[in-house]
Order: C-alpha cells, then sequence, then structure tokens
C-alpha cells in the first residue's frame, strides 16, 4: 500500500514538473509569435458606438465616455482608400437598398424658366401708301386695341389730289384715249386706292382732298410713330400692331438639356399672375445658336392667348414632357447620386450580403431623364450603386478615412487666368503646326513651323501667374525653349523628333496644369516610336496622325487623354511615369497589345489597343475593356442575338491602312465599327463605316462593310478582362483573337 502510494506521488510530481517545464518551454518558445500573428491576421477593429472616431485594435473601453467598444468591420485584405467595408448590420441601421445600373432611354421632365414674349409672326407694320399730311389721328396711345377695318388716321395728300384730276379728266375722253383713261385708274391703284373708292370719286366728279387710313389686322397699338401734323412719305411706318391672341413662351435650356427636347415635345408652364393655373403649349422651336452669354438656348413654344391674359415679359415656370432622351445609355436614379456637378460621386457595391463593401466612384452625368441620369462614364450596366443611405456610406468613408464626397482624389489641374490660358492655348496650336510638319516627314516645313511656335511662347506670360502655377511653369520654360531651338537647327528629320519628344512631354505637363480654352486637345500614344520606348504628343484632333513615323505607320497609336475646355485633370499623369509604366507594353515591331494606364487607372473598362504588323498592312484594333467581376456575361449581360459592340461604352474600331482579307474577303483600307452579334452555337462578326457610335444606338445594317459567321470556342481558363489580340503568323498571315470570360473566337487575316 505504501509502495502504491509513493508510485502515485512520483507520477502526479512527473506532470506537475513536465507541465510546468512545457509551459515554460512555451513562454520562451514560438506561441507568443503565433498568438501575435492570429491577432494581425484576423484584423478586428474596434470603436465606440457614441465617438466613432476611436478606433482600436482591441477590446476595451472608450477613453472618452468609458463605453465598451465594439468591433466594426473585420480587415478583409482591401486596402483601396476608394473601398469602405461595412457589416450587414450597419448596412441595415443606414437603411442602405442598392440599384442596379440599367441600360435605356425614357421619357422624363425637365423644368426650365423664361417669359412671355410677343409672337413675331403676328406683328404688323402699318404702312402709309402715299405721301401726305397727317390731319388727324384716331389712335392716340400706345397700347390701344384696334379691330381689323377701324380707322387710324386720315390724311391729305397732293399727290392724291392730283392723281384724282387725271382720273376726271381723263374719264371724260376714255373713249377716245381709253389708255390713258386706265392709266390714271391704275396709278391710283398702286396707292392702295379701292374699286368702289375709284368708282365714287369718278360718279361724283368731286376731288377728295383727304383720305383715312383703316387697320387690316386686329391687335394692340405697340408703336404709334406719327403725330397729328406730321407728313409722311410713301412707306413711312405708321403704327405697328400685335395680335396677342397668340403669344411665344420662349424658355432657356441649358447645353446639357438640348439633348433630351424634342421639337413637339408637350410643355406646360405657370404664371405667377394666375397661381395654380396651368397652360399648356407644344415646343415649336429650338435655337439653332447658343448664346455666348448666358450659355443657353432659347426654346420657344406658341401658347393661344385666350382673353389676354398672358401679358409679353411675364416670367413663366414650364415643364417639358421630353419625347426621348439624349441617347440611350446607362441610367442610375438620382438618389445614388452624390451631386459634385458634372462629375459627381456615387457608391457602387463591390463585395457581397455576407461582406458588403462599396467603392467610391467618380461618374460623368449626362442630362437628367425624369427621376434617373444618363451616365456617361463611371459604371457599368449590372453594377449595383446605392440608391438609398448614400449619405450614411459617404459618412462612413469619411470617418474611416476613406475617399469621399469631402475627401476628393487631388486635381492636378490649377486654378490660373482665363488670359494665361488664352495665351498656353495659343502656344499649343504652334505646336500643333510642328507637329502636322513631322507627320508629313517635311524637316523644311518643321523648322519653318517652329518660329510662330516661339513667338507665341514669347506672349505666354508667367507674371499672371502665382506662388505654385509659377514655379511650374519657370521649370517647364526653359526646356520647352530648348526643344524648339535643337528642332530649328536640325535638318534631320529624325533629330527633330527626338526634340518633338521632350517638347511634347513639357507642353503636356503645361496642359495638365494649366488648362486650355476653346479647344478640345487630344494626348496620344505610340508605343513603337523610338524602338519600342514609345512616345506621347499632343492633336487637336481625335483621328491618330503619328509624328513619330509619318507615313510609315500614319495611324499607329491611340488616344490616351482627352483635355477638354474647363475639365480638371486628376491624378499624376506625368507622361514620364506613364511612360515607364507602358515600356513594356510592346515586345516587338510584329506584334504588341497595351492598355490605357494614364488617366484611366480607375476605369473599370479601361480603353486599350491590340494592333500588330500583317505583312506591311498595321492593323489597329481600338477597344474598351470591362471585366467579368463574377457576372454572367454570354447569355446575362450581353444578350444573344442582340447587336453587341464587342467591348463597352463606344464601339470598338479596327483600321487598317491597306486593303486586308478577313477570312478570304478582301476588305478596302480604312477604319471601321466591329461589331459582333453571339449566339449559343455560332457568332457573327461585322465590320460598319460609321465607327463614333455609343453603345449600338446609330448601328445601321445598310453600313455593314461586310459580315462573317464565325464558331465560338470555351476557354479552358476564365478571362476576367476582355481581351483583343492581333497575330502575325508570318509575313503575309495573321489571326485577329477575341476571349472573355470563358468564351474565345479567331479569324483568319492576310495581307494583299
Amino acid at each position: 500500500m505504501k509502495t502504491n502510494k509513493n508510485i502515485i506521488i512520483i507520477i502526479f510530481g512527473c506532470l506537475f514538473f513536465g507541465g510546468l517545464a512545457g509551459w515554460l518551454v512555451r513562454g520562451t518558445g514560438d506561441h507568443p509569435d503565433h498568438e501575435h500573428f492570429h491577432v494581425a491576421e484576423d484584423g478586428t477593429i474596434y470603436t465606440c458606438s457614441m465617438h466613432p472616431q476611436i478606433r482600436q485594435n482591441e477590446p476595451g473601453q472608450c477613453p472618452l465616455c468609458g463605453m465598451a467598444l465594439t468591433p466594426v468591420s473585420s480587415n478583409s485584405g482591401n486596402s483601396s482608400p476608394y473601398v469602405l467595408e461595412m457589416t450587414p448590420e450597419a448596412m441595415a441601421l443606414s437603411n442602405v437598398q442598392l440599384t442596379r445600373v440599367k441600360s435605356g432611354s425614357g421619357t422624363g421632365k425637365l423644368t426650365l424658366t423664361g417669359k412671355i414674349q410677343v409672337n413675331e409672326q403676328r406683328v404688323k407694320s402699318l404702312t402709309a401708301n402715299y405721301s401726305g399730311r397727317v390731319d388727324q389721328l384716331f389712335v392716340n396711345f400706345t397700347g390701344q386695341e384696334v379691330r381689323r377695318g377701324e380707322k387710324l388716321a386720315t390724311l391729305y395728300s397732293p399727290d392724291l389730289v392730283n392723281a384724282q384730276k387725271e382720273l376726271l379728266e381723263t374719264a371724260k375722253i376714255k373713249d377716245r384715249q381709253p389708255a390713258l383713261y386706265q392709266a390714271a385708274k391704275e396709278k391710283l391703284r398702286l396707292w392702295k386706292i379701292s374699286e368702289e373708292q375709284i368708282a365714287r370719286i369718278e360718279n361724283s366728279g368731286q376731288v377728295q382732298t383727304q383720305f383715312d387710313v383703316y387697320a387690316d389686322v386686329a391687335g394692340v397699338v405697340t408703336a404709334r410713330n406719327v403725330a397729328v401734323g406730321d407728313f409722311v412719305n410713301r412707306g413711312t411706318a405708321l403704327f405697328e400692331i400685335v395680335d396677342l391672341s397668340s403669344v411665344w413662351v420662349i424658355l432657356d435650356a441649358y447645353e446639357s438639356d438640348l439633348g433630351i427636347i424634342r421639337k413637339g415635345d408637350d410643355l406646360s408652364f405657370q404664371v405667377s399672375a394666375y397661381p395654380g393655373r396651368e397652360f399648356k403649349a407644344k415646343v415649336s422651336y429650338i435655337d439653332p445658336v447658343l448664346n455666348p452669354d448666358t450659355r443657353t438656348v432659347g426654346i420657344r413654344a406658341e401658347a393661344v392667348n385666350r382673353n389676354f391674359e398672358l401679358k409679353p415679359e411675364m416670367f413663366v415656370s414650364a415643364t417639358i414632357s421630353t419625347s426621348q432622351s439624349a441617347q440611350s445609355g446607362l441610367m442610375i436614379p438620382k438618389t445614388a447620386i452624390l451631386w459634385t456637378g458634372p462629375r459627381s460621386v456615387v457608391y457602387v457595391q463591390v463585395g457581397n450580403r455576407e461582406a458588403p463593401a462599396f467603392e467610391m466612384r467618380e461618374i460623368e452625368l449626362g442630362p437628367r431623364v425624369g427621376d434617373d441620369y444618363l451616365v456617361l462614364s463611371g459604371v457599368e450596366e449590372g453594377e449595383q450603386v446605392v440608391s438609398n443611405g448614400v449619405f450614411a456610406v459617404d459618412a462612413a468613408a469619411q470617418l474611416s478615412g476613406n475617399y469621399s464626397m469631402m475627401l476628393r482624389p487631388q486635381v492636378k489641374t490649377l486654378e490660373v487666368s482665363e488670359e494665361f490660358k488664352k495665351q498656353l492655348t495659343s502656344l499649343i496650336q504652334s505646336y500643333l503646326a510642328i507637329k502636322d510638319a513631322l507627320v508629313k516627314t517635311n524637316a523644311q516645313e518643321t523648322q519653318r513651323s517652329v518660329s510662330p511656335a516661339k513667338a507665341s511662347l514669347g506672349k505666354v506670360d508667367g507674371k499672371l501667374l502665382e506662388g505654385k502655377a509659377q514655379d511650374i511653369w519657370r521649370d517647364l520654360l526653359r526646356p520647352i525653349q530648348n526643344s524648339l531651338d535643337k528642332i530649328a537647327q536640325t535638318t534631320d528629320v529624325e533629330e527633330q523628333r527626338k526634340h518633338f519628344e521632350t517638347l511634347s512631354d513639357n507642353l503636356i505637363e503645361a496642359v495638365e496644369y494649366f488648362g486650355v480654352v476653346d479647344y478640345t486637345i487630344y494626348r496620344q500614344y505610340c508605343p513603337m516610336a523610338f524602338r519600342d520606348k514609345g512616345a506621347y504628343w499632343l492633336s487637336g484632333e481625335k483621328e491618330i496622325r503619328n509624328p513619330y513615323f509619318g507615313d510609315m505607320m500614319l495611324t499607329c497609336g491611340e488616344v490616351k487623354e482627352t483635355y477638354q475646355p474647363g475639365r480638371r485633370v486628376t491624378g499624376t499623369a506625368n507622361p514620364t511615369e506613364v511612360k515607364s509604366e507602358t515600356k513594356k507594353e510592346s515586345a516587338d515591331h510584329s506584334q504588341h497589345d497595351h492598355s490605357a494606364h494614364a488617366g484611366s487607372s480607375n476605369s473599370k473598362s479601361p480603353r486599350t489597343a491590340a494592333m500588330a504588323n500583317i505583312g506591311s498592312n498595321h492593323v489597329h484594333i481600338d477597344y474598351s475593356a470591362p471585366s467579368v467581376r463574377g457576372r454572367e456575361i454570354f447569355g446575362g449581360l450581353v444578350a444573344y442575338g442582340d447587336v453587341w459592340v464587342t467591348g463597352a461604352h463606344t464601339a470598338t474600331s479596327i483600321s487598317f491602312n491597306q486593303d486586308l482579307f478577313i477570312e478570304g474577303v478582301r476588305v478596302p483600307a480604312g477604319k471601321y465599327a466591329l461589331f459582333t452579334i453571339p449566339g449559343k452555337e455560332k457568332w457573327t462578326l461585322i465590320l460598319n463605316k460609321n465607327y463614333e457610335q455609343h453603345l449600338a444606338d446609330d448601328y445601321k445594317e445598310s453600313e455593314d462593310v461586310g459580315r462573317w459567321e464565325v464558331v465560338p470556342s470555351t476557354l479552358k481558363e476564365s478571362v476576367e478582362q476582355l481581351r483583343f489580340e492581333v497575330v502575325a503568323l508570318d509575313g503575309k498571315n495573321g489571326l485577329l483573337k477575341f476571349a472573355w470570360s470563358q468564351t474565345g473566337f479567331q479569324v483568319k487575316l492576310r495581307a494583299n
């Protein structure tokens, strides 16, 4: 028994000391690191319900009010400052509701203001038909109403007295001299003397010394130009009479509203004189000229003015029921928009129901259509935007330190005077002449174009700038001057092109910092310039005219950025920085595929291009590249049997500088829209003359150049971002390849 006791004591002792040793080992071993790693991986954030600015990595009490901290979010690995993560509970408390971005067009209402104006088609100027003296006036003031046929004035005319005497004398000899008699009567007729009056004079045998002037229209006298005793000549305006039974409603519409207003649209309006009373009319005219002072266009409707209730110059508030939107496109509800102007903010869902997350997006708005807005860029069909609770989401983003409506990405463009912008724009216009000369590969013309550019540069007054803007211009000025000097000093066009690249980079910086006026300028890029190093330039036209290759590869390149008057540039789209990113875009002269990095880093469908030389034929495809992002593409987002732009937004285009055989069919050199009609078993590839289209709104089968049936294939691996490739197989043959999601196809190309 004693032995058993000893054994038990020894066993417990071993367990105790073993456990102690294990604890010590763990205490000095890897466990704390493992535990620390686990906490870091969890990344739960704790905050106070009363003080959301308090954020800690561990539970505890609020240092301000002492309340227990509660977890608000878990770090799922998304560190983007554009994305806000929320819990389902927070979404419910904020009453966040989502609306899917849809494509379409519709009727809507547009509210405009304006005035009642005189109907110019109802204005009559009453003139004297003969010279004479005003003996009597029966209209003594403006504003007097007159009826048709009412006597307005009495004139004494010596000319008429003489003409009557001639009539009476010739009437005596009319049997012998009928021609003289008819001439005398015709003279009176030309003075608007009626046949009855002529007959009365002839029958009475007496000369009438006074003649009455009658109103030939009913209305209101708006101008009285004579007084009793005045002598008037033939053609003198005596009165102006306006028929106010019909008036014009003139409204002011902004440029952004013009696309949805059409002739014939129904219009209802109100005036302050009759509260609650509604008048009806239809849009009858849209002014073809914009008012340069107000930047508005006049919209006119003709309204019936019963009882003369509507007075000219009355203010009106009108509502137009628009018959159609500016164009078919993507629509979002107005409640989803945090309005900051044409470039406003929405929140797009990027998470799921279990882990909701919302990305702040800047969108470009088109015209309003009813309760919706047309979106020109920034979202895609099928995405969901926050349509209710958007202010709560934005407030949460602000508290989280994310980008929000009040905290936007930094704007690169500086505020400078309009005068400086005009001077810089003049310099850019002179620069474009140098670019055009290099497009022609004309060294002498390039040299000659430098002098006007230097003159324009000399007129750019840096003293108009202040602070940072002045420092930036000072840094850019010397390189611009040096580049112009070096271009002028050489007759080697390739040397000129090298210095032109430096000139372009610096002027691009200037345009992005200071902006332009009056003209739209395009920043364009050729990845094959300078042995595939790539180079940028500015252009006044969207069409590619390559100054680095000229006729050799005239259309090689793509538009990277569009600088519009008054539009600001965001981010740091430094051409030299972007260039370093895009140097890897091409591997050799025969084929390459590159994306539009600059100015579209946040775009969900970046504009990109694919190109290659099939023999000596340069084939270039320009397209938008949307991503799958978990959506069902074909048969879902892209319907079977419908004409599709084969991308997003604007139509995909294909161009080649020589005739090209596509699946054995010869197509003339040129630029075309590339459409497709997807199907389960077969697709139709379409080339169409109209390559400047938004979606497939303006597509017309009559403009097709050719159609080809292609058989799609199922890809082994899903392709996230839509992709085109132009592949050169040998000196004469190549392939055009398409792939997106799990579907792809290819067609054969052959040089002429």
